[in-house]
């Protein structure tokens, strides 16, 4: 990198943990935010990447208006072979937009750095964490808390454990983290914990 880097923030935490809020949060202070989940989604909808679907997964996979999400979603996570397929398509093309990211945000030397905030729940299946972060953040809430949320989603009971099972120990990215956010109370609650992230962790980097 030619200019001055971004202070980096990885945001990981559990399916339906919060990391939206708190990366909104975090962008309403400055930060400015690479979704890895919206960039996999964009990518799943190429037509690379849909010819793909329908000769592996079937045309069942696919309707008129594109990928149907719910059967793909519903085939991978019963399949870890499909699961490993679907993500050595979709995962490099992540890493690609996440280090254009990351030189889009360099400044010059004689200005603060930017922040930049990385949501990427499998950064460590992404291969994400060989970028030098400054910072892991780990939103936490509780399995009853997260359920409750997901629900409201629409998700069936069981969902979220069905896909939690595909990822990486929640206690083990806890463990990485350099810091953590609790996120299973209020909104206000989560802006308290957020302010105090970027005023004494944060800023201080810049």
């Amino acid at each position: 990198m030619s200019g001055k880097a971004p202070v980096t923030v990885l945001v990981q935490g559990g399916i339906a943990c919060g990391k939206s809020t708190v990366t909104r949060l975090l962008c309403e202070r400055g930060a400015a935010h690479v979704d890895c989940d919206r960039i996999a989604l964009g990518v799943l909808e190429t037509p690379p990447l849909r010819a793909l679907i329908e000769e592996h997964f079937g045309p069942e996979c696919l309707t008129a208006a594109g990928v149907d999400r719910a059967a793909v979603a519903d085939r991978v996570f019963s399949e870890a072979a499909s699961l490993a397929l679907l993500e050595s398509w979709i995962h490099p093309r992540v890493r690609d937009e996440v280090q254009s990211a990351l030189r889009e945000a360099e400044v010059p030397q004689d200005e603060p750095r930017a922040v930049l905030i990385v949501d990427a729940a499998v950064a460590e299946k992404m291969k994400l964490l060989s970028e030098a972060y400054d910072l892991r953040v780990f939103v936490q809430a509780d399995l009853a808390t997260r359920r409750a949320r997901a629900r409201e989603r629409g998700w069936d009971d069981g969902e979220l454990e069905r896909r939690e099972a595909r990822q990486d120990s929640l206690a083990d990215r806890e463990a990485r983290a350099d810091y953590v956010i609790p996120n299973q109370g209020s909104l206000e609650e989560a802006t308290q914990h957020v302010e105090r992230f970027w005023t004494e962790i944060v800023q201080p980097r810049r």
